[in-house]
């Protein structure tokens, strides 16, 4: 019974000083207590007391209405406002094999379509895609990239566009070999509210004049 009074006592105390941490309240508690002392109902209580008539003269308010999953977040700078966050954006798409390029610099492979996401609460999101790549001729190989942008999503072959969100990533298989792959990356700054595509550009490389091409694709995304 000690143990779970002590640790009441310190939540109790801890809560309030949270409270007053960070924000222009001062809340504060009229007892302390020390270690292998026993504090009594009344101290206790008071302690409670205090910390429920700061809450209420700051008057914190919560959301009107709540979404299940949803986060608490501050809707002011003192920190005495409540709102409901919205839910973080997500995305997830499989979309068709692109057709493959010959081009020796990066071109986009028109994976926009499928790969989406609309950011919500942070403009903070993890890009990801994986998928299976080859090259047709023997000793050449490929560099991929994730590229990201609003608007019309591109199409497949057209140009590079939007942002890079990663460096070209070249590899080179054995021959004959599809390898799978996986590449990822977090961008940060984007607009709450607004769709944006991502997609991959692709290009081959060596002497052999291949085809280099992506197959079996999964693109995620994830705001934080």
């Amino acid at each position: 019974m000690l143990v779970c009074r002590f640790a009441t006592i310190a939540a109790a105390t801890l809560f309030a000083l949270l409270l007053g941490s960070g924000s222009a309240w001062a809340c504060s508690v009229p007892n302390f207590f020390v270690n292998s002392t026993i504090a009594d109902a009344d101290t206790v209580n008071a302690n409670f007391t205090a910390v429920l008539a700061c809450v209420n003269v700051n008057s914190v308010v919560g959301p009107n209405s709540t979404t299940n999953g949803n986060a608490a977040c501050w809707n002011n700078t003192t920190g005495s406002l409540l709102k409901d966050c919205p839910a973080p954006g997500s995305g997830q798409g499989t979309p068709a094999n692109p057709t493959g390029t010959a081009s020796a610099s990066l071109v986009m492979m028109g994976l926009g379509s499928s790969c989406t996401i609309t950011p919500n609460r942070s403009g903070k999101v993890l890009l990801v895609v994986s998928g299976n790549a080859a090259n047709s001729a023997s000793g050449d190989g490929w560099a991929y990239q994730i590229r990201y942008g609003i608007g019309g999503a591109p199409a497949n072959a057209m140009a590079v566009t939007g942002t890079a969100a990663t460096t070209s990533a070249p590899d080179v298989p054995p021959t004959g070999i599809a390898l799978p792959f996986c590449t990822q990356a977090v961008i940060t700054g984007l607009t709450l509210g607004t769709a944006y595509w991502f997609d991959l550009a692709l290009q081959r490389f060596g002497a052999g004049g291949g085809t280099a091409s992506v197959t079996n694709l999964t693109c995620s995304a994830l705001e934080s």
